[in-house]
């Protein structure tokens, strides 16, 4: 299933997502539905406020302008991207609505920003990707506060990883249908499949969210719960 967000009180809260020392190879990806023109919203990501200052890797929409943003921490500075307007073309239909792969990617050299397999926006740096204190990880809004940069719509298959993906292996993701089978490298997957269509989970019960990756960083409902919908990604 995908998880549906259709109000600024509803979030997904994660704990903090513990990256390997020395990440120079990073992979971070979602798919996500717009249903509105969501003014600097934060997708999912982990951060502990807005601002880059306070971002660790997350993706956005940026403004009143249809882009999407994506944003990650090396060494002490945080690189963002944004593709150019009308990236996306937002949809109150949770069901049928246009979908969109978002990709962010770094080899220790190139930061990369993919929308639906097309490499939108790079960008050279070099370091290790890093963490911030008293950050955690979240699908909508700022981590414990719902209403501040809320996404509204649906957010399914969020993945990260300790590696960069290639262009052969992102193609496979979205030909694959969530049978791809790259489990390598993996450092937490939230498919977003708890409950059936027009299912609900109880609010902040923990451990609610299941993390399918190694490290099992189970999460919850923070706030009012969001409905689960048909997903487009399995």
């Amino acid at each position: 299933m995908a998880v549906n967000i259709t109000s600024q009180t509803q979030q997904i809260l994660m704990p903090n997502i513990p990256l390997p020392s020395s990440l120079d190879k990073f992979t971070f990806m979602c798919y996500a539905q717009p249903s509105a023109n969501n003014t600097n919203a934060q997708i999912c990501g982990q951060t502990n406020g807005t601002g880059t200052s306070n971002v660790d890797f997350q993706f956005t929409t940026v403004r009143n302008t249809n882009k999407f943003g994506a944003e990650i921490r090396i060494g002490s500075s945080t690189t963002a991207l944004t593709t150019s307007n009308n990236a996306y073309t937002p949809s109150s239909d949770s069901s049928n609505g246009p979908r969109y792969h978002l990709c962010l990617t770094y080899d220790g050299s190139t930061v990369k920003f993919y929308v639906n397999g097309s490499l939108l926006r790079s960008a050279s740096r070099t370091g290790y990707v890093t963490r911030g204190t008293g950050r955690l990880f979240c699908i909508s809004g700022v981590p414990n506060d719902p209403n501040t940069q809320d996404f509204l719509g649906v957010v399914e298959d969020v993945r990260i990883y300790a590696k960069a993906f290639t262009q052969q292996e992102i193609d496979l993701i979205l030909s694959a249908n969530g049978r791809d089978g790259l489990y390598d490298n993996l450092i937490a997957w939230y498919p977003l499949n708890e409950m059936p269509v027009n299912g609900t989970i109880a609010t902040t019960v923990n451990n609610s969210v299941k993390d399918r990756g190694p490290n099992k960083l189970d999460g919850k409902t923070n706030g009012a719960s969001p409905s689960w919908v048909r997903p487009h990604a399995f």
